[in-house]
């Protein structure tokens, strides 16, 4: 890769920046997973369960920049990353589900342990950045008729912030007057959605409509900063809440030669 150097003026320089960048990333993950469903009656089940996942990333990067004088590329240690990331989650959850007549209802909650880990091996630093979250759900569904459903649910739902470039803190620059860093201790995102489900079913078509509102809480956003020198650094914070609303419609057909499904989001 190479680029003029510029000043901040946008003058050029009488210079040519010539660069080399080398990196590499292996990922790896497990889980394990176990679920017991208990009838307490006809109407009535307990359903709860445990969930563990380990993600695990190990990536390089190495940036060698050209130096005229030895002609020759020259590592960048201000530019180097070895780093490992590491996030295990320890989950358990609780459902209870009840049949009263026409009315379904769902209810239960999820509580989890995750604990993170971002190890820059070339400086011998270590980000730990553990959490506890609680995920509470409900559901209540009305048949009106054979072919007729009115359902309305609640939940909370979880974006991580598993890309490893908003969360490496090694600085990497596009040019020499924008820089672009990490936040290891990004926290991750709730969705706290409400749902109503309409669902029409007929002998080969099923249509169901799902208004919903959806509230994100620490919302990750970009901040960028500017230093005396003109470099502007950019970075990433939760420090934003946003709210979304709308509809999903799907068409489903089946029990003839010709069968499949259509949708649409607004």
């Amino acid at each position: 890769m190479a680029a003029d150097t510029l000043s901040l003026d946008l003058t050029p320089i009488a210079t040519t920046a010539r660069e080399s960048q080398t990196s590499w990333e292996h990922p790896g993950e497990s889980s394990l997973k176990v679920d017991y469903v208990h009838p307490l009656s006809n109407s009535l089940r307990i359903e709860t369960g445990y969930k563990g996942s380990l993600q695990k990333i190990h990536t390089t990067l190495d940036t060698r920049v050209f130096d005229a004088l030895s002609s020759s590329y020259v590592a960048d240690p201000t530019r180097i990353s070895d780093f490992t990331y590491r996030q295990f989650v320890n989950a358990v959850y609780g459902m209870l589900d009840a049949q009263h007549g026409k009315f379904q209802l769902r209810g239960g909650v999820r509580v989890e342990r995750a604990t993170t880990q971002f190890h820059l091996a070339t400086s011998n630093t270590t980000y730990d950045n553990p959490y506890n979250s609680i995920f509470p759900s409900a559901l209540i569904a009305y048949d009106v008729d054979d072919t007729r459903q009115v359902k309305l649910s609640y939940s909370t739902r979880i974006r991580r912030p598993d890309d490893t470039d908003i969360l490496d803190p090694t600085p990497h620059f596009a040019d020499p007057l924008n820089l672009s860093r990490g936040n290891p201790y990004l926290k991750p995102e709730y969705v706290r959605a409400l749902e109503l489900g309409l669902q029409r079913t007929g002998e080969r078509m099923t249509v169901q409509l799902t208004p919903f509102f959806r509230r994100t809480f620490d919302a990750v956003r970009t901040l960028r900063t500017i230093d005396s020198a003109g470099v502007a650094t950019r970075t990433f914070a939760n420090i934003a809440t946003s709210d979304s609303y709308g509809g999903d419609a799907t068409v489903a057909l089946s029990g003839s030669r010709l069968s499949g499904f259509a949708g649409a989001s607004a």
